[in-house]
């Protein structure tokens, strides 16, 4: 935040736990980069960005890959360093099909789907 504040951004500190404090339709475009698998209720922070982004707005949502496969290779190789350490803590593990439906059951149209890395979706939704 700070190097932002620094190029003359303003920032907000926020628990994306709880509702956020902006009015309805206040954003062009939303920016959640590897956030989502840390919270407590993901579809209540989904919500809260459907509420506040603009009608024809842009969400753009980055998150690390789960299937079955990797869950169970990271459960025998060391579950809890991976997911319950304190650099890590995910306690959310969404899976791109889960989130495609759950964003289209709330109105956002996928506009684009990009795989990065070996496991990483970036989806980018309005």
């Amino acid at each position: 935040m700070n190097k932002a504040e620094k190029k003359g951004l303003k920032t907000l500190l926020a628990d994306l736990n709880e509702p956020l404090e902006f009015p309805d339709k206040s954003f062009d475009e939303v920016l959640c980069i590897e956030v989502i698998e840390h919270l407590l209720r993901p579809m209540e922070f989904l919500k809260e960005v459907k509420r506040i982004l603009k009608h024809d707005g842009t969400f753009i949502l980055a998150f690390p890959h789960s299937s079955m496969v990797k869950d169970i290779v990271v459960e025998i190789m060391n579950h809890d360093n991976h997911f319950c350490s304190p650099h890590q803590s995910h306690i959310f593990f969404p899976r791109t099909s889960w989130i495609k439906k759950k964003l289209s059951e709330m109105g956002f149209k996928l506009k684009a789907e990009y795989r990065v890395g070996r496991f990483w979706p970036l989806n980018k939704a309005a």
